[in-house]
């Protein structure tokens, strides 16, 4: 799938995950590593940088639908479900840090909510 690629690297320097060190979908044909193929966060920058047009978004889904998702990745199912956001949320927590950087506390949605919306 990555036959037409020619290696520039110019997609792992666009990747706002590989930025943070994040070994992400791009640097598969560089590495090894089975869960990159599902670290992304879908910007698409990859390919809309690439000089060859490869489908990079294609390739990954590809590639996705014939793997099994890392273990981790129920944990973050259950987390959306239960409130919304893929890494659990704790509303005195995050309203802790907001007040320390200066913003209003916010309400975060039921539960219940968040499980019809994902219906």
């Amino acid at each position: 799938m990555f036959e037409d690629c020619i290696k520039c690297g110019i997609c792992l320097q666009e990747c706002f995950l590989q930025k943070l060190g994040i070994n992400s979908f791009v640097s598969l044909p560089a590495s090894d590593d089975p869960d990159g193929l599902w670290i992304c966060c879908n910007c698409w920058i990859c390919q809309e940088h690439c000089p060859v047009t490869l489908p990079l978004m294609n390739i990954k889904w590809q590639l996705q639908r014939n793997q099994q998702p890392p273990a981790f990745f129920e944990r973050v199912l259950e987390n959306i479900k239960a409130c919304g956001h893929c890494i659990a949320i704790d509303e005195e927590e995050i309203n802790d840090f907001r007040e320390d950087i200066g913003l209003d506390a916010i309400t975060l949605p039921e539960s219940s909510i968040i499980q019809k919306l994902h219906i």
